[in-house]
C-alpha cells in the first residue's frame, strides 16, 4: 500500500499527488517536475498555477484598499483647498485693494482723534466757519475720497463747507478691516462731531453717501438723529440679502457655496450681516429731508433696493438714465449738484 506524503492545501475536492516506486531514472525525472507546497510537501509541476492563484487571492483587495486611500486623501485635500479659498476670500472682502488719489486743489487734509484722515474745505481747517451748511461726503466699498473730487469745488463755490473721511480699510485710513457699514457709520459720527466743532454756530449737517457709504450714513442718522438731511446713491437696503445676491451673480448657488466665507468674515470683523439694515434707519427717518439716487443701469444694486429705501424714508427717488453703479454724478453732475444745493438752501432758510 502506497504511503500518502502530501499535506498540501490545494483545496477541497482535489486529488493529492502520490509518488510511485519507479526506477531511479523515473524518480529522477519525477523529482525534476515536482515542487514544494507551502507546508513542505512535494507536489507535481502542474499544481504550480493552483498555488500561485491561491497566493494572489488578496491582491485585488489590496489594490482596492489603495484606491480608496487615494480617493480619501484627494477629497481631504479638496476640502482643505475649499476652506483655504474661503478664508482667502473673507480676508479679501474685509481688506479690499486700496485706491489712493491726490486730493484736489483747494482742499486740505486733517486727521480726526481716531487718526481717520479727512479732506476738508478751508473754512473747516481754519475753524470758526460761518457757513450755515456742511456736507459730510462718504465714499463706498473699494472707493476712496477722490469719488467726490469733481463735486467738492462746486459745493465750496456755493459757500458750503465739505468734509470727506476715508473709510476703514480704504484710501489711507490706517484701520485694516472694513465694517460693511457698521464701523463706517461710527466714522461718519466722529466726522460730524469734529465738523460741528469748527463752526461759530451749529451748522445744518447733510450726510451724502454712495453704495456702502450710503448704508453708513443711513445708520449714522439712526444713531444721531440731530443730523439734518440724508442723501444716498446706490445703497443696499439689507446687507445679507445683498451679499447673497452678489454671490449668486458670481457663481450659481454661490450664496450656499460661500457660506463659510460669510461665517469667516463675520468672525474676523465682528459684523453680523443680518444686523446691517439701512432700511430700518430709513423707516425711522421717514418724513425728514432726504433723497434716494439710483443709477438706471446699476447691475450691483438693483432699482428695487432704492425703491424700498425711498418708500421707507418717504422721500423722492431720482433715477439717472444711462448711469451704472456709483456713476450718477459722472453722468449728471450739474443735476447732482443742483439737487444737493437745493436741499442745503431749504435747510439754511
Amino acid at each position: 500500500m502506497r504511503q500518502r506524503v502530501w499535506s498540501g492545501d490545494l483545496g477541497e475536492g482535489r486529488t493529492p499527488y502520490l509518488p510511485s516506486r519507479g526506477t531511479a531514472q523515473q524518480k529522477s525525472t519525477a523529482s525534476s517536475t515536482q515542487v514544494r507546497s507551502r507546508r513542505g510537501a512535494t507536489l507535481p509541476w502542474n499544481s504550480l498555477p493552483l498555488i500561485l492563484v491561491s497566493g494572489n487571492q488578496g491582491l485585488p483587495k489590496l489594490k482596492a484598499k489603495k484606491r480608496w486611500k487615494k480617493l480619501i486623501y484627494f477629497l481631504l485635500g479638496l476640502i482643505a483647498a475649499y476652506f483655504a479659498g474661503c478664508f482667502f476670500l473673507a480676508k479679501q472682502y474685509l481688506s479690499p485693494p486700496r485706491v489712493v488719489y491726490e486730493r484736489p486743489a483747494g482742499v486740505s487734509e486733517v486727521a480726526l482723534a481716531d487718526k481717520t484722515p479727512v479732506w476738508v474745505s478751508p473754512g473747516l481747517e481754519k475753524g470758526g466757519s460761518r457757513a450755515k451748511v456742511v456736507f459730510v461726503m462718504v465714499h463706498g466699498y473699494q472707493g476712496c475720497r477722490a469719488t467726490w473730487s469733481d463735486l467738492l469745488p462746486l459745493l465750496m463755490r456755493e459757500g458750503y463747507e465739505v468734509v470727506v473721511p476715508a473709510m476703514p480699510a480704504h484710501d489711507t485710513n490706517p484701520d485694516p478691516t472694513c465694517g460693511f457699514g457698521i464701523k463706517e457709520s461710527e466714522v461718519v459720527l466722529e466726522t460730524v462731531e469734529w465738523a460741528r466743532s469748527r463752526f461759530e454756530k451749529p451748522p445744518k449737517v447733510i450726510l451724502v453717501g454712495i453704495s456702502m457709504g450710503g448704508a453708513a450714513v443711513w445708520m449714522a442718522s439712526e444713531k444721531d438723529p440731530s443730523v439734518d438731511a440724508v442723501v444716498t446713491e446706490g445703497s443696499f437696503a439689507i446687507l445679507d440679502e445683498t451679499a447673497n445676491r452678489w454671490f449668486d451673480r458670481t457663481l450659481p448657488g454661490g450664496h450656499v457655496i460661500m457660506v463659510p466665507v460669510v461665517w469667516m468674515a463675520k468672525k474676523m470683523s465682528g459684523v453680523d450681516p443680518s444686523t446691517v439694515r439701512p432700511i430700518d434707519a430709513a423707516e425711522k427717518w421717514k418724513g425728514r429731508p432726504s433723497l434716494i439716487i439710483q443709477a438706471a443701469e446699476d447691475q450691483l444694486m438693483p432699482r428695487n433696493y432704492a425703491e424700498r429705501l425711498a418708500k421707507a424714508a418717504g422721500c423722492p427717488l431720482w433715477v439717472v438714465p444711462g448711469a451704472t453703479h456709483a456713476q450718477c454724478k459722472v453722468v449728471a453732475l450739474p443735476e447732482y449738484e443742483h439737487r444737493l444745493t437745493e436741499i442745503a438752501r431749504t435747510l439754511a432758510q
